[in-house]
């Protein structure tokens, strides 16, 4: 990685993934659909720990809008009852590098 950080090659020309303060990549997968479900749901973070449906770190990594796998999605989905694109979207903030 250099000090652009990820470069993506689109179509129209190189961008470079949103940073954060810390210079990291910010992922622009946004999970506020999550939360949403989970309050409608009664699904709480706290449940979510004990019943260990997904980690604390894969936790955490969504409220940083940070990269999770797909499986941390399928347990969440399956928790849910949903599809993925009930709970993330994508919201494009990435700039021309």
């Amino acid at each position: 990685m250099n000090d652009y950080g990820i470069i993506i090659m689109g179509s129209i020309g190189f961008y470079k993934l949103k940073s954060d303060k810390n210079g990291a990549d910010i992922m622009p997968i946004k999970y506020d659909k999550l939360f949403a479900i989970m309050k409608e749901k009664g699904l709480t973070t706290y449940k979510i720990r004990q019943g260990n449906i997904i980690s604390q770190s894969a936790l955490t990594a969504i409220k940083n809008s940070k990269s999770v796998t797909t499986d941390t999605i399928a347990k969440l989905c399956k928790a849910l009852n949903c599809q993925p694109g009930d709970i993330m979207e994508y919201e494009e903030e990435i700039t021309n590098a």
